[in-house]
């Protein structure tokens, strides 16, 4: 049914907490239809999805839930009279016809639909020929909603993993037109709509919403994107695993046309996206000597952003080889300088050159360029000695601080990079470095030491073959206000600004008094540039440690700063904040406009004032004590102080208290210890409840978790409620039965809201939930007594547990008759998360173990089972355990455990992964790394992974190896390219070169993989075409096979050295084989694993589907797909058949070929 208008703008702006919102255009939309309305802020997580209660004069739209955020509607009219609007978009998701994935979610994994063409053999019975045909699909797509679209990838060429993916489809022809229109795509994890080689397809009136990389992806040329909206758009390293993210230098845009050769954009809107709005090529440039081709049409007009990462981004100008900051290709130049050195205390570039014209190691005017030496001769006046920088933390190796610069008060930078991978893994992929720095310095001068990232909380120094006659003034830039304390020899030394008068730790503003005469160990901080003053000699080594700190700045609204003079501040301010007065180190009364310091006397106006209080503890007196500091302490005062403002108490007590003449502060911005900034926080008003539980089943997550909201009186949303350590939490409970314990019924608040990921019920029916704030550390929890901080629910439903399997501790390794134990863990199937309880009732869980038998390659061993083989059950973990289990031959196995409760209304069956079972005798190389051989089969690496059997193929191959006699000394793992399996084979063996020619002379020995070739020690050998057409036969090609001797000898000869450098590795320094897992790399799919009553495996519960496999879209009415299995690749879609739809063609129409 059409729609008419998809998507239309608010009228007026919306504020949080009201459940109307008035459009800007009439629109035909109905009671219970799904709306987005965008975000008109920083946060593109601040699009809201809500549902039409009912709908007044076709503008007027009631919600069922309330807004949890606002949305703006701006307008700016200039002095030329031009007009300038801004405003939230509203955008209609429902459709009566969806596409669904039943099961996308961990896997960001949904379903493709492939529009392609492709060429294929027809036979023909009356010629009996086979006839070359070719093939041309085109679609006619609208009024069609898409829920869990494409697969997150990161490829050049992703845009073939979209939702729709149109491919080699040529140009637009008008009798037998493409188009999508006024279609929505919801939930996606790629573009929702993506084109390759396709040219002049129209794209408009289409609402894409929550998706990751692009919403709509072209290349190609002319084709037409056209009153679109798309919202929320994630960059792609969101969704991937933090080691993968940190490396992903992926910048496209929701509206992506990098590699188009012309492309039409007229009136989109893209609002709430973590990287770029629109990406497109240049418009095609004017003039009599430009020539543009006639078919190029170049057309841009009245696209909107907002809400985006970047709103234009431009190229800088080519400049060849030549940089204006030297060579950036060789990584040298002033680009490396760290970036606070490069600017001023409001964040403006600096001309650095001005104050460091020269680069390098300090040197004097007695220092002469030798060119034949290449290098400076400097007399022997000038001590240079190697000043050590080294970091202290447990990060050592993994953070990344340097280049680090050092600067000389002689004008000279020089600038240290880190050190070599100090890893063992014989590759770049360990990124361990030591950051440890050695810099050429100077004696009598003073250097300024900037990192390139946040310092190391503990610093060391030394002068390295030098003693107290070297003597240096180091200072060390912090990128926050922090506390440092200076250790010389392990003793602290206190600053020399601070006031002896005073019992504790005071600090005065005496300027910095830290010169080349005073003692080693002097130190000063100065606060307004950041930076530790420090004397160091060569007799010295010093330690700088930020200690933690605890910095609040109150706000008042304007009043006479003689309120501040009137009292015994300190001791009053202690009383107030519950804490020993000698913890308060520094209080600061400044206005808060110019930041300047208030004296005593008055003004006529009365300014608006901060009162700056920073607490600490006393320094410990030696860097080895262990008593003193501790900054836990600090985290708990933080917490409380924190705790009791955000409650509204700390401000009753202050009125109380009289501290200011009855005025209480209005602001509390505070800087927790070892942070680096400041957080202003909000007192609580109310607590919403935005999302409810839904689709709930017996103990197991719902897979709708319930979202909360706090707001304070203005009506904002509260960003932080509680320090960062200890956040206020909310709680959980069934109405009537308060002493029931909720199954993930505690959540965190944090990021705007609760953040609940394991909630569930534990009983099947209808309940009605509460939620709590639980009463915050130093609160008086009379203030939770208010409605507005207890939220109910309507009745929630809840249906029986649906379970699956995970395994738990996965094996890789093992000896011959070693004993081992497998422990699983029922897991809900839809969700794939832990269970409240794995048992409730009274039945009980049973398990039993066997070898799964192969399709093919099977090993002769057996599963061994002893009188002592039992079934743990840890209720506490939620975990089931199989005990003292062996294998009693070599080979690799999988194991197929069946877990079935008592009462038979759970049965689960797992395929563990494949177990390598080896002599005693023999030890495994475990670095896989350093694996110098490989096997590369032609095969669907992803299709293989998303239907479970990838492990039965690693463990298949693996098998065939030992068969033919290959002398593994490593596990195999198998990675994706094609279906690449490496390996480390004993080079001394004399049979490895039989073992190749097996392989070789039999490339289909393993169901549906064909191997293409075998890369032994660095030289690549392949099939012969003989083998190859006749898969199964022993003989191969007599020339391969010489060239294979001649070549593995070769290579034989060449690898000694590496057999004997390994073996003198592996006895010095023993390695866990558990120190990298032995297998293919796990991924969320491959936890668990389905297997039918035939033994055979089926399709994994987080199913995917490719273009020629819909078994996981749910199709409604009126939409009928015939559909059968094809083993063909993604552009062969001769299995696929679309049957017309019921209703008018207008409705959708899929034609898949003429």
């Amino acid at each position: 049914m059409p729609r008419g208008i998809t998507w239309t703008r608010l009228a007026l702006t919306a504020a949080s907490g009201q459940n109307v919102i008035i459009l800007s255009q009439a629109v035909n939309w109905t009671t219970n239809d799904e709306i987005i309305i965008t975000t008109t802020d920083t946060n593109i997580a601040h699009t809201e999805r809500h549902q039409i209660d009912y709908i007044e004069n076709q503008t007027l739209i009631h919600t069922k839930l309330p807004l949890a955020y606002t949305h703006l509607v701006l307008q700016q009219t200039f002095a030329n009279g031009q007009v300038a609007a801004v405003s939230a978009a509203v955008g209609l998701l429902t459709r009566n016809i969806r596409i669904r994935s039943q099961r996308a979610g961990s896997s960001l994994t949904g379903f493709r639909i492939l529009i392609t063409d492709y060429r294929t053999c027809v036979f023909d019975n009356f010629s009996n020929q086979c006839n070359d045909t070719y093939y041309k699909g085109y679609a006619r797509i609208s009024n069609t909603q898409f829920i869990g679209f494409g697969k997150l990838d990161d490829t050049y060429y992703s845009d073939l993993q979209s939702g729709i993916s149109m491919s080699h489809l040529g140009d637009y022809i008008s009798s037998r037109p493409t188009f999508i229109d006024a279609c929505s795509f919801d939930s996606g994890f790629n573009a929702a709509i993506g084109m390759r080689s396709t040219n002049g397809i129209p794209i408009t009136n289409n609402v894409i919403y929550n998706t990751y990389r692009s919403g709509i992806a072209v290349t190609g040329m002319n084709n037409r994107v056209e009153n679109n909206l798309i919202t929320t758009v994630y960059w792609v390293g969101t969704g991937q695993d933090a080691s993968i993210s940190q490396f992903s230098s992926n910048n496209d845009a929701a509206i992506m046309a990098r590699d188009a050769t012309s492309v039409r954009l007229l009136n989109n809107l893209v609002a709430g996206v973590e990287r770029l709005a629109y990406r497109i090529p240049g418009e095609s440039c004017g003039g009599s000597d430009v020539y543009t081709p006639l078919n190029v049409l170049n057309e841009y007009s009245n696209n909107e952003a907002h809400s985006v990462m970047s709103g234009v981004s431009l190229w800088p100008t080519d400049k060849g080889f030549i940089y204006d900051r030297r060579s950036q290709q060789h990584g040298i130049g002033d680009f490396r300088i760290p970036r606070l050195a490069l600017t001023n205390l409001t964040g403006h570039r600096i001309n650095i050159n001005l104050t460091y014209p020269y680069r390098g190691i300090s040197r004097s005017n007695s220092c002469s360029l030798q060119p034949l030496w290449g290098m400076y001769m400097c007399n022997s006046s000038i001590d240079y000695r190697m000043l050590i920088i080294e970091s202290m933390d447990s990060d050592t190796e993994k953070r990344r601080i340097s280049p680090v610069a050092i600067m000389s008060n002689s004008g000279y930078i020089d600038l240290i990079n880190g050190p070599q991978d100090q890893s063992f893994c014989n590759g770049y992929s360990c990124k361990r470095r030591i950051s440890t720095f050695m810099a050429i310095i100077q004696s009598r001068q003073t250097y300024k030491i900037f990192f390139s990232s946040t310092p190391p909380r503990q610093t060391r120094f030394r002068i390295l073959n030098a003693d107290s006659s070297i003597k240096c003034v180091l200072a060390l830039q912090y990128d926050s206000l922090q506390h440092i304390d200076v250790y010389a020899n392990t003793m602290y030394i206190p600053p020399t600004n601070r006031d002896l008068s005073a019992p504790g730790l005071m600090l005065d503003d005496r300027p910095n008094g830290v010169t080349l005469s005073s003692p080693s160990g002097s130190n000063y901080f100065d606060r307004t540039y950041q930076m530790a003053y420090f004397a160091i000699d060569g007799s010295t080594m010093i330690d700088i440690k930020v200690s933690p700190l605890l910095i609040l700045s109150f706000g008042f609204p304007p009043m006479d700063p003689a309120s501040f003079y009137s009292t015994n501040l300190v001791a009053n301010l202690a009383i107030l904040l519950n804490i020993s007065p000698d913890k308060i180190r520094r209080v600061n009364i400044v206005s808060a406009s110019n930041q300047t310091r208030i004296r005593r006397q008055t003004s006529r106006a009365l300014p608006s004032i901060q009162l700056q209080i920073e607490l600490r503890d006393e320094p410990r007196t030696s860097s080895t004590a262990t008593t003193g500091i501790r900054a836990e302490i600090l985290s708990n005062v933080a917490s409380t102080i924190i705790n009791r403002y955000q409650s509204g108490e700390l401000q009753e007590a202050w009125k109380n208290l009289n501290i200011t003449n009855g005025t209480a502060p209005s602001v509390l911005n505070t800087q927790e210890p070892f942070d680096n900034s400041s957080v202003e926080l909000n007192t609580i008003n109310k607590l919403l409840l935005i999302t409810p539980p839904n689709n709930c089943r017996q103990q197991s997550p719902c897979t709708i978790q319930p979202v909360l909201v706090a707001y304070n009186v203005e009506g904002n949303v509260i960003q932080k409620l509680g320090s960062k350590d200890r956040p206020w939490q909310v709680k959980a409970s069934v109405i009537g039965r308060p002493n029931l314990i909720l199954p993930g019924g505690i959540a965190n608040y944090s990021g705007g809201q609760t953040q609940y990921t394991l909630f569930g019920l534990p009983d099947i029916g209808t309940q009605q939930v509460q939620f709590n704030l639980i009463p915050p550390d130093g609160v008086n929890s009379s203030f939770l007594a208010t409605t507005n901080l207890t939220v109910q629910t309507a009745f929630v439903s809840v249906t029986r547990a649906i379970l699956a399997g995970q395994q738990v501790n996965n094996i890789y390794v093992v000896n011959v008759n070693e004993t081992f134990s497998v422990t699983l863990m029922p897991v809900d199937s839809i969700t794939l998360l832990k269970l409240g309880k794995i048992q409730w009732g009274s039945w009980t869980w049973s398990a039993n173990v066997t070898l799964r038998s192969l399709p093919k390659l099977n090993r002769y061993g057996s599963l061994v089972q002893s009188n002592l083989s039992s079934t743990n059950i840890d209720l506490t973990e939620g975990t089931v355990t199989v005990t003292n289990l062996a294998i009693n031959a070599t080979g690799m196995y999988m194991l197929q455990i069946l877990m079935v409760s008592s009462n038979n209304d759970h049965s689960i069956v797992l395929l563990s992964n494949g177990i390598l079972v080896k002599d005693d005798t023999v030890t495994l190389i475990t670095e896989s790394d350093s694996f110098s051989s490989n096997i590369t089969f032609a095969g669907d690496f992803d299709a293989l992974n998303s239907s479970g059997k990838l492990e039965e193929k690693r463990t298949m191959i693996c098998n065939h190896m030992i068969n033919v006699g290959m002398p593994l000394i490593s596990d195999i793992i198998v990675f994706k390219g094609s279906v690449v399996v490496t390996y480390e084979a004993d080079t001394l063996a004399p049979n490895v070169s039989a073992a190749v020619s097996k392989l070789l002379s039999d490339p289909g020995a393993i169901p549906d993989l064909t191997l293409t070739s075998v890369n032994m020690f660095g030289r690549t050998y392949v099939p012969s075409s003989a083998s190859s057409s006749s898969s199964g036969s022993d003989t191969g090609n007599v020339s391969t096979n010489v060239a294979l001797i001649v070549g593995l000898v070769v290579g034989l000869v060449g690898g000694l050295l590496v057999i004997f450098g390994v073996v003198w590795l592996y006895r010095a320094h023993e390695r866990m084989i558990s120190r990298h897992r032995l297998g293919v790399e796990e991924t969320d799919e491959d936890k668990l694993t389905g297997v039918d009553a035939n033994g055979v495996a089926s399709p994994k519960l987080d199913n995917h589907v490719s273009s020629t496999n819909l078994d996981g879209i749910e199709l409604f009415s009126p939409i009928f797909i015939n559909q059968t299995q094809s083993k063909t690749s993604n552009r062969n879609l001769n299995n696929f058949q679309a049957a017309k739809p019921v209703l008018p063609s207008s409705m959708m129409e899929i034609i898949a070929f003429d």
